[in-house]
């Protein structure tokens, strides 16, 4: 659905988001631009395991990842060289949504992120958290989600603590799994599971507490990030620049 028929069949984009702080966009994302990348990415990963697999989503390549993790750093790491994946975000769908969301013009955030998380992967769980612990910058700052496949309870959907984002920023108290960082006190509010289709786009707040589930299909969970601010705000070095857009 476009995003012109969704703003008369629902409330305006600007008040769903700024209420619940996310935001789901059904069937936005171009199929073509999703086969692209997919197509694209499967050729990296053929390269970099100077192997052939039949598709970015073989059990056998999820399992060879999930063996090899420091090329499956490598690879994430590479797919930002190209001009993939910022082709990938700047298609009309997902800018009109980020400007409409935050309601002004909009930059984007250069680091664009590559989820390509193996079957039962802990060590690339991100439990409980707020966007914003993590990127500084504005606190407006917006992350786009986009899953390159289905994305349900097996393939470990996406969680969200709707209306969290009004809370403000804070303080992410508990170490867990030896590395991450999540906040206490928070275990009370209403949680939200999602499961997503491809073609899809989900926009959600810097302070949105989320977390992504354990994905418990036999293959990888793919999908693209990125994050916009309006024109001018703050922004950290290590998001490595911002991006005007039309």
């Amino acid at each position: 659905m476009s995003l012109p028929a969704l703003s008369l069949v629902a409330e305006p984009l600007t008040d769903t988001f700024h209420r619940d702080g996310f935001l789901i966009l059904r069937d936005v994302i171009d199929a073509d631009a999703i086969k692209s990348l997919v197509d694209q990415l499967t050729w990296l990963v053929q390269r970099e395991t100077g192997q052939h697999w039949s598709s970015l989503f073989s059990v056998s390549l999820a399992r060879y990842l999930a063996a090899n993790p420091e090329l499956h750093s490598a690879i994430v790491e590479r797919a930002r060289v190209p001009a993939w994946l910022n082709r990938f975000v700047l298609q009309p769908a997902v800018i009109d949504a980020a400007k409409e969301a935050l309601g002004e013009p909009v930059q984007m955030l250069r680091r664009i992120d590559l989820e390509l998380t193996p079957p039962l992967e802990p060590n690339l769980l991100t439990p409980w958290h707020q966007d914003y612990f993590y990127v500084r910058g504005s606190r407006r700052t917006l992350m786009a989600y986009a899953p390159l496949q289905d994305v349900t309870l097996r393939e470990g959907c996406l969680q969200v603590m709707p209306g969290s984002h009004r809370v403000g920023p804070v303080a992410h108290d508990r170490l867990v799994l030896g590395k991450r960082h999540v906040p206490s006190g928070i275990e009370e509010r209403e949680v939200r599971q999602i499961p997503l289709h491809q073609g899809d786009l989900v926009l959600m707040h810097s302070l949105t507490l989320r977390q992504d589930s354990l994905n418990m299909s036999p293959a990888v969970r793919a999908g693209v990030m990125a994050r916009f601010i309006p024109r001018g705000a703050s922004w950290s070095r290590s998001m490595g620049g911002v991006l005007d857009v039309l």
